[in-house]
């Protein structure tokens, strides 16, 4: 019985290697408009860290983030409608895709440089 069990146990281990797509991408309808804004995401916080350059590690990070931020949008769009969705599940989503876009660095590459202090005199002279 017990070398059953580290069959079985060995087994699964082995399927749960071969599957290299996490499951929610095939669980999204594909003709939808949340799969359409998925796309659009992933094309914007890709073109943020540097295009099609990004390891294959953090193009999954830049998915995963994409993902939460729609379901952000959904959830909020649910709520606003009346639909099911309450405050707590719009402010639950809405951290957990902040985080992930947060975890991306995509804002602090983009942090905008504040001036010298010289820069700062020589236009407050002018």
């Amino acid at each position: 019985m017990l070398a059953d069990t580290a069959a079985i146990a060995a087994a699964n281990v082995a399927d749960s290697h071969v599957m290299s797509r996490p499951l929610a991408v095939d669980m999204i309808d594909r003709r939808t408009r949340e799969w359409r804004r998925r796309g659009e995401l992933i094309a914007v916080f890709t073109a943020a860290l540097g295009g099609s350059a990004v390891s294959p590690m953090l193009a999954a990070k830049i998915e995963a983030a994409a993902e939460l931020a729609v379901v952000a949008e959904m959830t909020r769009a649910a709520f606003m409608a009346g639909t099911g969705a309450t405050a707590d599940d719009v402010v639950r989503t809405a951290n957990q895709a902040q985080r992930a876009e947060k975890a991306l660095g995509i804002a602090a590459r983009t942090k905008p440089q504040k001036p010298s202090l010289e820069a700062y005199l020589s236009g407050a002279a002018a």
